[in-house]
């Protein structure tokens, strides 16, 4: 895991399976500076995941949104999400169109593309 920093924002992403862990509340910073957004996110939980919270070890919970009907990961405990390739795009364009377009300057700025993370 890499530590990336956009705007005093620190996420930390995975090279090697280009995903993002973002802890609770960088998600609605990243978008449009409300970090109250993951607790408004509409997610269902589906079952116990695999993956672990890379805070506190537990296994997370495998949650469903209803927004970008994608799976998601969700620490049990709420110390953030985790998201696979992809996926965060999916899902921050469905919830707010406006806040995907300074989600897609943060991916410019780290990963040289909107699309690449």
């Amino acid at each position: 895991m890499l530590a990336l920093e956009y705007e005093n924002i620190e996420v930390d992403w995975c090279p090697l399976c280009k995903g993002l862990w973002l802890d609770q509340g960088e998600l609605g910073l990243l978008m449009n500076g409300d970090p109250a957004i993951d607790a408004k996110l509409d997610l269902k939980k589906l079952a116990r995941g695999k993956r672990r919270c890379p805070r506190c070890g537990h296994r997370m919970d495998e949650v469903e949104s209803a927004e970008g009907r994608i799976t998601l990961d969700r620490c049990p405990y709420n110390h953030g999400l985790w998201f696979d390739a992809g996926e965060v795009q999916t899902l921050v364009s469905a919830i707010d169109p406006a806040g995907f377009v300074k989600f897609s300057d943060f991916c410019a700025s780290l990963f040289g593309a909107a699309s690449s993370s």
